[in-house]
């Protein structure tokens, strides 16, 4: 039943973009209006996530956390990144990043060298003081980087790297390498997804800036272990990405 209206409302009343596949809801903008509430903001993103493909597609909802949450989101990005208050202004996340639901970042620390550690003495919006006195770390998590369940990412670390990953669970308490497999409390690197020279093929390529219906042509290539044997395939090659872009 719901999906039958689903359907009723979103398939003369969507834009979908036909690069990339984003989908925008005709009355987006009213939603996107009425999130300026801050009760509301909430009901807006899981509105727009609903009339728009969900969270891989929307672009209200990216709108919605970037201009009210200050959390950037790119392009068939999902998870916890959806959810308010889970990443702290200025946080920004890159296009096919992974998360689980119930990732958490934090982007300060209580103070351990002064009289007190509470919030009444170092947050500015209790109240007591004009200013926050505490420094704050804004998070980059990078292309294609899956940020596993129950994550927890301290204001020690400022980025996940490029195709990171981070275990379930994990407590991260600095800063993830490129492509860096890592887990555990503190977070520890386990090992790397590759050797150097894929790494770097890959950081050259670009691929997460192609859209997923091009990605979708090379299903093959995706499905199976990346090797030397894969290094010529149109998606890690920038000369042949430039007719595809």
């Amino acid at each position: 039943m719901l999906d039958k209206l689903k359907y009723s409302l979103t398939s003369n009343l969507t834009k979908i973009t036909p690069i990339d596949g984003m989908q925008e809801f005709v009355f987006g903008k009213w939603l996107f209006n009425a999130s300026k509430f801050w009760r509301v903001t909430p009901w807006s993103i899981k509105y727009a996530l609903f009339l728009e493909g969900g969270q891989f597609y929307s672009i209200t909802a990216r709108k919605i956390m970037l201009v009210r949450c200050q959390v950037s989101i790119g392009a068939y990005s999902y998870g916890a990144c959806f959810k308010r208050g889970v990443f702290g202004p200025g946080t920004q996340i890159g296009r096919y990043v992974s998360m689980g639901s119930k990732v958490r970042a934090f982007q300060a620390n209580h103070p351990v060298d002064r009289l007190s550690t509470h919030a009444f003495f170092f947050n500015s919006d209790l109240g007591f003081i004009p200013k926050t006195n505490v420094p704050f770390t804004f998070l980059s998590v990078e292309h294609d980087a899956w940020i596993g369940e129950s994550v927890v990412i301290t204001p020690g670390c400022s980025r996940i790297g490029l195709g990171a990953i981070v275990g379930a669970g994990s407590i991260v308490t600095k800063d993830v390498p490129d492509f860096a497999v890592v887990g555990g409390n503190p977070a520890k690197i386990l090992k790397y997804r590759f050797t150097d020279v894929i790494q770097e093929k890959i950081r050259q390529s670009k691929w997460w800036e192609s859209p997923i219906s091009e990605c979708a042509q090379h299903i093959e290539f995706f499905k199976a272990p990346l090797g030397y044997e894969y290094l010529n395939h149109p998606l890690l090659s920038p000369k042949n990405r430039q007719n595809i872009l």
